[in-house]
């Protein structure tokens, strides 16, 4: 629970979106991602997928694609704009389109603390302390 508060109170103290994306953020610890794959013509492909953590509330919010390809790529020492810009290029969509398919699931999962920063790490403000 101290977690989803830690979340929601480093949300609240965001002055602009620019600053979520200058955080440096990682799984919270026990996340699960849990996909279903269904299989259309000649491959497999995930259908639906949500989130789950040992240590968390108990909801689980589905995934959209572009979060699925976000939430690994989240190490502990990357900034999340470099990690959409990352994949802006891979997939040759806009940062602009690949931040605004992104972060309104990777909001709700600081708020849900599933998604977490680390105090320790540069860049990050006071708010965040909490989820240590």
């Amino acid at each position: 629970m101290l977690q989803v508060f830690a979340g929601q109170t480093y949300l609240a103290g965001l002055k602009r979106e620019q600053e979520l994306l200058e955080a440096i953020l990682r799984p919270a610890p026990g996340l699960r991602i849990d996909e279903t794959r269904a299989f259309d013509r000649d491959r497999f492909s995930v259908a639906a997928a949500q989130v789950r953590a040992a240590e968390a509330v108990a909801v689980q919010p589905r995934l959209r694609p572009r979060t699925l390809d976000v939430l690994p790529r989240l190490d502990g020492r990357r900034r999340l704009g470099e990690v959409l810009s990352e994949i802006a290029e891979e997939t040759g969509a806009s940062l602009e389109a690949t931040a605004a398919d992104a972060l309104p699931a990777l909001r709700d999962l600081v708020a849900l603390g599933l998604v977490v920063s680390d105090p320790r790490l540069p860049g990050l403000n006071s708010h965040q302390q909490l989820s240590g």
